[in-house]
């Protein structure tokens, strides 16, 4: 190029030519920092060159920033205020319930258990859909009433019983059992059947036997119920014979042969006295020096059982 034109074919590019290439390229916007030529106003002296930010004529302008979510406050219908200063304090009230001493109180909400009363004093659970169920933990007694059964020999007895029982487990006797009382009562007359069944009402040869046992039968007893019973929370004290007798239609006949075997047993003991008696007799002449002949001593002896047995002598 000529000397004397410089500037027209070497000049440093301005402004206008970097968004004319920026533009013709369509490219995305373009950040460049250009150095001042002599043509252009500086707005500080000191500053040498000037950045230029470009964006095409066809680029989508940017999004704009989503607003930040808004908390709107309704204000509250008059009738819902109303209905929660009357409710609540009616609910806060009703919500409270007490434990005496000797009771466990269990709380089911729609239908599931959220607490466990056991100590005595107040207690809160909120009274909503709340449902309580108590039982007492104290010593309680049961009479068994009079029942025909079977010992173990077949003869019809009547036996009463005296229960005596406590809850331990109150979550079992609440919830694992339909009328505990009931269902008590009925396993303890079944227990009472099958242990009577295995004693005879009374013995000649020394085994256990209703009448002179009981201290074993009870034992047996309570033993028995209690095995049954631990699933419903209950612990045995308790389980004693109460009443023991023959049934009414066997009653006359067992009379007579109860006083037919005392008769018998009285008859034996005096015989058995008697011929110790003799015997000492007997012994007590010999040592006397008093010598019988053999029928003179079976004489003796016949007069002396007749004597001591009280029958005459033909």
């Amino acid at each position: 190029a000529p000397d004397s034109e410089p500037d027209s074919f070497f000049r440093s590019p301005s402004a206008e030519d970097a968004v004319h290439f920026s533009l013709a390229c369509a490219a995305p916007p373009v950040t460049c920092e250009l150095p001042f030529a002599g043509n252009m106003n500086k707005v500080h002296p000191e500053q040498d060159s000037v950045v230029i930010s470009v964006q095409p004529a066809d680029a989508p302008d940017s999004e704009p920033d989503p607003e930040p979510p808004q908390l709107v406050i309704e204000e509250t219908p008059l009738v819902s205020t109303i209905c929660g200063i009357v409710c609540g304090p009616c609910t806060f009230i009703n919500s409270w319930f007490t434990v005496s001493e000797g009771e466990k109180k269990i709380v089911l909400n729609t239908g599931h258990i959220v607490g466990e009363a056991t100590e005595p004093g107040c207690n809160f659970f909120n009274c909503c859909f709340r449902e309580i169920r108590s039982v007492s933990t104290k010593l309680m007694s049961m009479e068994l009433t009079k029942s025909k059964l079977v010992d173990s020999t077949g003869n019809p007895i009547l036996v009463s019983a005296i229960l005596v029982y406590r809850v331990t487990e109150p979550l079992k006797a609440l919830l694992q059992v339909v009328d505990m009382d009931n269902t008590l009562r009925t396993q303890a007359l079944a227990i009472l059947r099958q242990v009577v069944s295995k004693f005879p009402y009374v013995s000649d040869n020394g085994t256990p036997c209703l009448t002179h046992d009981t201290a074993t039968v009870n034992q047996q007893l309570r033993a028995s119920l209690q095995a049954t019973s631990k699933a419903m929370g209950v612990t045995i004290s308790s389980f004693c014979l109460n009443e023991l007798s023959f049934s009414e239609e066997v009653a006359a006949n067992m009379l007579q042969r109860q006083s037919a075997e005392a008769l018998l047993s009285a008859r034996a003991f005096i015989t058995q006295g008697v011929a110790s008696l003799t015997t000492m007799a007997l012994q007590e002449l010999e040592k006397r020096n008093i010598r019988l002949r053999p029928h003179q001593r079976t004489q003796l002896a016949g007069n002396l059982l007749a004597l001591l047995s009280g029958v005459e002598k033909d």
